[in-house]
């Protein structure tokens, strides 16, 4: 991936702006960004190996659905003011606070009767998923947990996902608190260990589903 200061401008809206800008102008998305935000997480993630395997494949009416899921997972973590978005939301980050979680208790208990009806083919994979990341994530150390980190695809190459996830990591470094995720595609492991994640397991979604790798990355005074 590029470095941040060879890439070419990008028009958002009616202004051209340099990466360097975009990333200058990061902020917290909040309910008016939602919609924006969501298209830009299912765009990104239409192809990706986990989650169209979780809906069968790259259908219009299967990304429909997810994005769905993803404007819940979206509009709940709301709650945090933890989703950063780039103007135009060309890329997008979405962290869940040390002792947050991603899903309020109405939404938990409204889950399965919204994957039931949103899913009706793969509703049981995507609980498969979200079981198992359940289940890696660590639950006895405090950490900031990356749950989406996106660049829509018309940005895809310029870098500025991991940008923005940079400039998310030097407030987090400054809390002085780790950090996790979940790759769910291969080609990221190395994009995030040059920010400092590292491997930390690998799991595999039911029998023959994808592999998922979980990475950590040490508070800074641990590293």
């Amino acid at each position: 991936m590029c470095p941040i200061s060879a890439l070419v401008p990008r028009k958002v809206g009616a202004v051209l702006q340099t990466p360097e800008e975009l990333i200058a102008d990061a902020r917290v998305a909040g309910p008016a960004d939602a919609e924006q935000v969501t298209a830009t997480v299912t765009a990104a993630f239409a192809s990706d190996p986990v989650w169209s395997w979780a809906v069968g494949g790259e259908d219009p009416a299967d990304i429909a659905a997810m994005s769905q899921l993803w404007r819940l997972f979206v509009d709940e973590a709301f709650r945090y003011e933890w989703v950063w978005q780039l103007p135009g939301a060309a890329a997008m980050s979405l962290w869940i606070p040390p002792g947050g979680t991603e899903l309020s208790l109405a939404a938990e208990s409204g889950l399965d009767e919204f994957l039931a009806t949103t899913f009706p083919r793969t509703a049981d994979r995507i609980r498969a998923i979200n079981t198992a990341f359940e289940r890696a994530r660590p639950h006895d150390r405090s950490h900031f947990y990356l749950s989406l980190l996106a660049a829509h695809p018309r940005h895809r190459g310029d870098g500025l996902g991991m940008a923005l996830l940079r400039h998310n990591l030097q407030f987090i470094d400054d809390l002085g608190e780790p950090a996790y995720l979940e790759s769910t595609n291969p080609a990221n492991l190395v994009r995030y260990a040059s920010v400092g994640f590292e491997y930390l397991a690998q799991f595999q979604i039911g029998a023959n589903g994808p592999v998922v790798t979980t990475m950590w990355r040490p508070a800074g005074d641990e590293r």
